[in-house]
């Protein structure tokens, strides 16, 4: 199904994925935008900005993990003085 499936099947998904923080009953774009995107950039340019786009999520949730753990370290150290 993709990304382009989803969000077409998905009327939130759109918004979701264009960083907005609660559901509109409007979306901002149509979906058929995503399409036009592709087919103009072509498979290997949209691949490559989808390897992008895991790539900095994961490196992202790898970051709030070490901040989440440096945290709790911090709080272990100060509750223990």
């Amino acid at each position: 199904m993709g990304v382009v499936g989803l969000i077409d099947s998905m009327g939130w998904g759109i918004q979701y994925f264009s960083g907005y923080y609660g559901c509109r009953e409007k979306a901002p774009f149509d979906s058929s935008l995503l399409t036009s995107f592709r087919k103009r950039l072509g498979m290997d340019q949209v691949n490559v900005i989808n390897e992008r786009i895991v790539s900095l999520k994961a490196r992202l949730e790898s970051q709030q993990d070490d901040a989440l753990q440096q945290e709790a370290k911090d709080s272990t150290e100060y509750n223990n003085r």
